[in-house]
């Protein structure tokens, strides 16, 4: 796993031991990239579930606004650790979750796009899929599709 999950209770509260060492290892994924001659700007970090959730506090915290944060089921972990970086209030967020998810609860994901925007994220959405519970659907993927098109079009 990305980090220690303690409880199935609200996730958003949680210490998440070994979030920043998730943090790293995709910031050092980001660097690398960017040596090698990618611009930050073509560059998106998203994830599922918890890789959706290391995207948003990862992405949303590095010093370079990038071409976009995804997450699918997901949600802010460690938000009491989370600081906006001020270039990445730039970085356009895209939030994809299904509205009878148990295992990351929909209240979550709409608590994290209104704290990220009250921080300061500047372009943040929010889709709910009916009756859509901690998996992905056809509708969603071709949203997602639908969105990468748009943050990374053919240079």
């Amino acid at each position: 796993s990305w980090y220690d999950i303690t409880s199935l209770d609200d996730r958003t509260v949680q210490p998440c031991a070994g979030i920043e060492e998730s943090r790293a290892t995709v910031t050092a994924l980001i660097e690398a990239e960017v040596a090698a001659g990618l611009a930050h700007d073509r560059i998106v970090v998203g994830g599922f579930s918890q890789g959706g959730a290391v995207s948003l506090f990862t992405g949303l915290q590095y010093p370079h606004a990038l071409g976009g944060v995804l997450c699918m089921s997901g949600y802010l972990a460690a938000q009491e650790k989370f600081e906006l970086s001020p270039a990445a209030a730039a970085t356009p967020v895209a939030h994809f979750h299904g509205s009878d998810d148990p295992t990351v609860r929909i209240e979550w994901a709409r608590r994290s796009a209104e704290h990220l925007r009250a921080a300061g994220v500047k372009e943040y959405a929010l889709k709910e899929y009916e009756s859509l519970g901690h998996s992905a659907s056809m509708e969603e993927i071709a949203d997602v599709v639908a969105w990468l098109q748009t943050r990374l079009p053919p240079p």
